[in-house]
């Protein structure tokens, strides 16, 4: 049944076209908003940018338009600019991109979520696919969380989104290269060592070493460490290879698997070169199941997921 503007509750209208539906969030370089296309009757999320210029949403929007061909990234759709209404009807610039749901991080913790190590397989099983994806393009995220994949569809696919500080780690001339320091780059609890160092940097090992946060915060429901320098008082175990010690600190209860401890403690390797290649997570002990996987694995892993979402209030 096709859906009447009339029947929608919102709360503006951009370029006389777009009803602004829900504000998704607030910041320095754009407001972004779940909108209602009047001229195609779907809905999508609108960018709103703050600025006439706008370097990061400018990179974010050429990024996108590389990787618009991935199941596993969101999509772009388009750029506009018009009237605001909710500004006095000032002409602003704006993206538009495919709405996918809520983020990782928002639907766990308004649905009290806690996942099974099976539904965390299947979650960051497709996260690594986004990554091997965007990696095979040339670029590095640089700000992977779960904050930063979304939960799509009735299936809830999983799609990688906000490519606001992501870099080609080509050159002019196709060759790779590293990056210099120019200030810390991504987010709180995921900078990698090197980052911190202020070191040049291999911009898809940082992406391997934030991923592996990502993963211990999906499983977990919190972060491993506040830094990850030698003498942090947790990290400090990893770094002089002593995991066992930082188990036994961050898993009093023995609750999580060998297979995951193996490939988190290899993803958080202090150094760089340590760090596996996505391929070998891939097909490490944890996910290698999935990457071998045919339909019926695939809908045993969907079930798991789908009972999880169902078990509401499942965090004691």
């Amino acid at each position: 049944m096709k859906i009447s503007s009339s029947q929608l509750d919102y709360i503006g209208i951009l370029d006389n076209r777009y009803l602004l539906m829900e504000n998704l969030n607030f910041g320095v370089a754009s407001n972004v908003y779940k909108v209602f296309d009047k001229n195609t009757n779907k809905i999508k999320v609108a960018k709103i940018l703050n600025q006439r210029k706008c370097p990061e949403i400018e990179n974010e929007t050429n990024i996108l338009k590389k990787l618009s061909d991935s199941p596993y990234v969101i999509k772009y759709l388009s750029s506009g600019e018009g009237p605001l209404s909710i500004q006095n009807n000032a002409s602003k610039k704006y993206i538009l991109i495919e709405y996918a749901g809520d983020n990782l991080l928002n639907f766990i913790t308004k649905n009290n979520i806690r996942f099974s190590e099976e539904s965390c397989k299947y979650l960051f099983y497709q996260f690594m696919k986004g990554v091997k994806f965007i990696h095979e393009k040339g670029i590095c995220h640089m700000d992977l969380k779960i904050e930063n994949a979304l939960l799509a569809g009735s299936k809830h696919s999983l799609k990688l989104c906000d490519f606001g500080l992501s870099k080609s780690f080509f050159d002019e001339n196709n060759k790779k290269v590293k990056f210099k320091y120019n200030g810390l780059i991504g987010s709180k609890y995921h900078y990698p060592p090197e980052i911190l160092e202020k070191n040049c940097y291999d911009g898809e090992k940082c992406d391997i070493f934030s991923a592996g946060i990502s993963l211990f915060s999906l499983m977990t429901g919190r972060f491993p460490f506040e830094e990850a320098k030698p003498n942090n008082k947790i990290y400090k175990y990893i770094y002089s290879n002593k995991s066992e010690i930082f188990w036994t600190i961050v898993d009093q209860n023995d609750l999580l698997s060998t297979s995951f401890k193996d490939l988190f403690i290899k993803m958080v390797a202090y150094y760089p070169k340590d760090r596996p290649s996505i391929d070998e997570i891939l097909n490490s002990s944890f996910l290698k199941q999935l990457n071998n996987s045919n339909a019926d694995t695939i809908k045993f892993f969907e079930r798991k997921l789908e009972n999880d979402l169902q078990n509401e209030n499942n965090i004691p």
